[in-house]
């Protein structure tokens, strides 16, 4: 766990999937190893064929333990989206925001992902929200 935490902390995005990815084919069920997985997963610019199906492995699973913290549906929404998951990262988005309503960082992307997919009217109801 140290060595994917200290690669993480150094930036090393690729270093620090490939220990956690370790970790989490271990033990899939391990919350602890989520968002550290998720955090070097957002990091990458490409994921591969295997790490794309563990970050839907931890959607699901956590979907499965019912795990509602906005925080975690955020980082998860960040690297669906990189993925090319919009719907997903949207339906995430939205989840987090109904945890935490004043999280500011995923009004701000789901305004700007909701802006990309052409809803400009939900779009520019939740850029209003962040003005007022």
């Amino acid at each position: 766990v140290r060595l994917a935490e200290l690669a993480l902390w150094d930036g090393n995005y690729a270093l620090a999937l490939l220990n956690y990815q370790v970790l989490v084919d271990g033990d899939i069920m391990q919350r602890s190893y989520w968002k550290g997985y998720l955090s070097a997963a957002v990091g990458m610019s490409n994921l591969s064929r295997e790490q794309k199906a563990t970050v839907l492995a931890i959607e699901n699973e956590a979907g499965r333990q019912k795990y509602s913290d906005a925080a975690f549906k955020a980082l998860l929404a960040s690297v669906m989206q990189n993925m090319g998951e919009k719907e997903k990262a949207m339906t995430l988005l939205t989840e987090a925001l109904k945890l935490d309503p004043t999280r500011r960082s995923s009004r701000m992307q789901l305004a700007d992902l909701l802006s990309d997919m052409g809803d400009f009217e939900e779009a520019d109801r939740h850029y209003q929200m962040l003005l007022d």
